[in-house]
């Protein structure tokens, strides 16, 4: 990490100093931000998922300073700096040093950028380096799914660093933003390096298009070639059981009879007592009551999808021999799709543009597909990899600088976490049970419903629906923001890092949070 900084700065400073007579650096810009919010009935613990507090507070400082550069008339440099201090997240009563503050310092920015055309309105620029990105104007809080969202397993993210106003996200790599037709048609390319979430380095393609009918009506949509360039295949692709299926056909039927036959005339007994194909099932006798009964299993459903970690012993004994080199993996490399649109009512009425505020009336929304790519166990259907977002900026008439409702709707049902990508580098979901791996209920119907209660089916619903609150107002260099609801915030750990798993994962968790903010 140090040297990928190092080697940014240096670039940065070679170019400033190639030409010091036509370098001029602009005024600093600084700010300072001081936060403070609460929690309420948030999952606290990654080991027990039980384990809820009921109130946890959160204070948070953070300043950040921006120097930019103007090499020549097209080319500028930016260079951005922020510190934050803050209390770590969750603080645990084993842990000492969970109890008291702590902080960072990191570069959040480090990029160039050439412009061509008028420069008042150039038609295309082009930006290298470590920057923020923001694809949807109106959003607040919900939304760019495509560069905040992962899709095996399917996560998306809000806030982390500043929970308030902080719809935007930072990429490492190139930007072409084009502008024509004076701004009627707009178009971004973007190729990307994932840089914070395992499989790290992959490299993404990026396409978006938006359309602004004079201020009224915009639509935008986008494609994103996720990790399409993958740097360590065995990484983006990894060849886990848990995370690999095989698919039974009446080809692999009949070898299985003709292999047994052969068997069965060498040993009449290759049956009886053979852990490879026998099972217990758990039936229930005359009386009602459970029982445990051993049968001979030699046969799979045709067309059937089977999961390559199932404990159904034939399962087992075909994953482990004859089907193996059969066995398909979950692959990250995917497609993800996403449309958006808003609607501004002020400029059809020309005597509400005095009276309301530049963002008052505007509805927007956005809804994306995280992954075209169904697998059998865990990702089965595109409708669980759409999460939808909507909202409103309520009149304000101008006393506040905006205040938004959102809402969205994301029929996610594994838990929003990356905790098993990040320590088992494994591309499936975490149980909502600790720090261990979803184990699905849907690997193999006819062996997983007969009541072993070692695999756990997740159906997480009571994250489905979140929304928040989001105003702000500003007294010219002071503003003063807040924001309240339940999303996909994520609170800075111990070791400067966004914890892996959202906070609000049940349907009765909320948060509030302050901001007095000052910019310079």
């Amino acid at each position: 990490m140090k040297s990928r900084w190092i080697g940014v700065l240096a670039l940065l400073a070679v170019s400033i100093h190639a030409d010091e007579d036509r370098v001029k650096l602009l005024p600093l810009k600084s700010g300072a931000s001081l936060y403070f919010g609460q929690m309420f009935n948030i999952r606290d613990s990654l080991q027990d998922a039980q384990n809820f507090n009921p109130t946890v507070t959160l204070p948070m400082t953070s300043l950040w300073m921006v120097q930019e550069a103007v090499a020549n008339e097209r080319l500028r440099f930016s260079l951005g700096i922020a510190g934050t201090f803050w209390y770590p997240f969750p603080e645990d009563k084993s842990v000492g040093w969970t109890s008291f503050r702590t902080g960072g310092v990191a570069i959040w920015q480090a990029m160039g950028t050439y412009s061509f055309g008028n420069l008042e309105k150039p038609w295309l620029q082009i930006s290298v380096g470590q920057q923020n990105y923001k694809y949807n104007p109106q959003a607040k809080n919900f939304g760019e799914y495509l560069f905040r969202s992962e899709a095996y397993p399917t996560t998306v993210r809000t806030g982390d660093w500043s929970a308030i106003d902080n719809a935007a996200t930072g990429i490492w790599g190139v930007a072409f933003k084009g502008s024509f037709l004076d701004g009627l048609l707009k178009n971004d390319f973007l190729v990307t390096l994932a840089n914070e979430r395992a499989p790290l380095h992959d490299i993404s393609f990026t396409n978006i298009t938006s359309l602004n009918f004079k201020d009224i009506f915009q639509i935008g949509g986008g494609i994103t070639l996720s990790r399409y360039i993958q740097v360590d295949p065995k990484k983006s692709r990894p060849e886990f059981a848990e995370t690999g299926w095989f698919t039974w056909t009446a080809e692999d039927q009949q070898e299985l009879r003709d292999y047994i036959q052969a068997k069965l005339v060498q040993n009449p007994n290759f049956l009886a007592g053979n852990d490879d194909f026998t099972r217990k099932l758990i039936v229930k006798n005359s009386q009602g009551v459970d029982s445990v009964a051993t049968v001979v299993d030699t046969a799979l459903v045709v067309g059937q999808d089977y999961w390559a970690a199932s404990k159904r012993p034939l399962v087992m004994f075909l994953a482990d021999s004859a089907k193996k080199a059969d066995i398909q993996y979950v692959d990250t490399k995917t497609i993800f799709l996403m449309g958006r649109a808003s609607f501004d009512p002020k400029p059809l009425v020309g005597g509400l543009r005095g009276v309301l505020g530049p963002s008052d009336l505007v509805l927007y929304g956005e809804i994306s597909v995280l992954g075209l790519d169904n697998y059998p166990v865990y990702y089965r259907k595109i409708s669980e990899r759409m999460p939808m977002m909507a909202g409103f900026y309520l009149p304000t008439f101008r006393y506040l600088d905006f205040l938004t409702i959102e809402m969205e709707y994301f029929k996610n049902p594994h838990m929003n976490s990356d905790y098993i990508v990040a320590f088992f580098r494994q591309p499936r979901p975490k149980s909502p049970n600790g720090t261990q791996p979803e184990n699905p209920s849907i690997g193999d119907p006819f062996y997983d419903n007969i009541g072993f209660s070692d695999q756990y089916g997740a159906h997480h619903t009571e994250d489905d629906f979140k929304w928040t609150i989001t105003g702000q107002k500003s007294f010219g260099p002071l503003s003063v923001a807040f924001q309240c609801g339940t999303d996909h915030f994520r609170p800075l750990t111990g070791t400067f890092h966004p914890s892996y798993t959202e906070a609000a994962t049940t349907d009765d968790a909320w948060y509030y949070m302050l901001r007095l903010m000052v910019n310079i």
